[in-house]
């Protein structure tokens, strides 16, 4: 939080002195004597007759400007902070929350500003209920879309069941499902910076020092300040942030510029995480109201495609290999298209003078 500086004015008064009058001309005839003047009236002791003329006071010293206030200390080490970010989900078995997802594109696609709100809920499916495997789970749901200041209401959903990712919108009736972790597989879509629906939840530290250049910073750096921005820094506060710079050659340096994530102190759980890509855009993915091992089916995770017959349109595409960073269904203004240019002239046929221009 910012602090404020006290400012001191100090300002000075000074009393004028009144002199008598002196007369430098010469004489004048004597005139008659004036009458006795009245006896003044008493005063307290102290207060003059006449009151002088004021004099003005100086006008007060410019206040100098705040100076930012220090940014607190990180409060862990990054080794200790990755070791303990490596088992925070040991006792995680279900996590909900509300999301707000904003996405700013550089200025050379438009520079839209898209938020999307809605919920999100996680899961740590128990390997013994499924194949013997452990399987992480997710499911966002969208409900509305503001572009830059135009609410409204936009149904869009993304949905990874362990081994499918599925995006669904309501609104044009599109599902799109692909798989993105082959059959038989214990690879991990989530690992940041490498699969394509990066979670920062329990990842390894050796996953994350292969590929990043990493930092604990202050829990308060690259957060704006402002009183609009009062409430995201009180939250913000108690925190650890994790700085992350991908490392040259990785598959992060190709996606990303920079990675930021805010992991709570009491559970390590993830509330606030800031990245820019490699195309400039910048996204910004805040969690509120979180709570952990609440009741979850996994029907909250379900797959299952709709009918054709009811008018969606369903795109299906098996295991590739070369999955994409997960989808955001905000795609920025096309450029507008330029017009095709004249065709050229004929060029006149030997022995021939070109054509005279037709008058106008």
């Amino acid at each position: 939080m910012d602090r404020s500086l006290a400012v001191i004015l100090a300002s000075a008064g000074c009393l004028a002195a009144l002199s008598p009058a002196h007369a430098w001309a010469k004489p004048a005839p004597t005139p008659a004597p004036a009458p006795a003047p009245k006896a003044p009236a008493p005063t307290a002791p102290g207060i003059p007759l006449s009151k002088p003329e004021a004099t003005p006071a100086a006008a007060p010293a410019a206040a100098p400007a705040a100076a930012p206030a220090p940014l607190p200390a990180p409060k862990l080490g990054v080794d200790e902070l990755l070791a303990k970010l490596e088992t925070a989900d040991k006792d995680l078995r279900t996590l909900t929350a509300s999301i707000q997802y904003v996405k700013v594109f550089p200025d050379a696609q438009g520079g839209d500003k898209h938020t999307r709100r809605g919920t999100i809920s996680f899961m740590n499916l128990d390997p013994g209920l499924a194949t013997g495997k452990p399987r992480r789970m997710f499911a966002v749901t969208f409900n509305e879309l503001i572009i830059d200041t135009t609410r409204r209401v936009e149904p869009r959903s993304f949905v990874f069941d362990g081994s499918w990712l599925v995006e669904r919108d309501d609104v044009a009736k599109q599902f799109f499902k692909r798989r993105v972790v082959a059959p038989g597989s214990d690879a991990d879509p989530m690992r940041i910076g490498e699969g394509p629906l990066p979670l920062p939840i329990g990842q390894r530290r050796a996953d994350i020092t292969g590929r990043f250049d990493v930092a604990t910073v202050s829990p308060l750096e690259n957060v704006p300040q402002g009183e609009q921005f009062a409430k995201l820094r009180e939250l913000l506060a108690d925190t650890h942030q994790l700085k992350l710079l991908p490392k040259a050659g990785t598959p992060g340096a190709r996606d990303y510029r920079e990675i930021r994530l805010w992991y709570r102190t009491s559970d390590l759980i993830p509330v606030f995480a800031q990245s820019t890509t490699a195309d400039g855009s910048k996204h910004e993915v805040f969690l509120l109201n979180t709570k952990r091992n609440e009741a979850l089916t996994t029907e909250t995770f379900s797959t299952a495609e709709p009918k054709k017959s009811d008018g969606w349109t369903v795109d299906v595409a098996e295991f590739r290999g070369d999955a994409e960073p997960m989808p955001t269904g905000d795609a920025p203004k096309p450029a507008p298209t330029p017009a095709p240019a004249p065709a050229p002239a004929p060029a006149p046929e030997k022995g021939k003078a070109p054509p005279a221009e037709q008058p106008k």
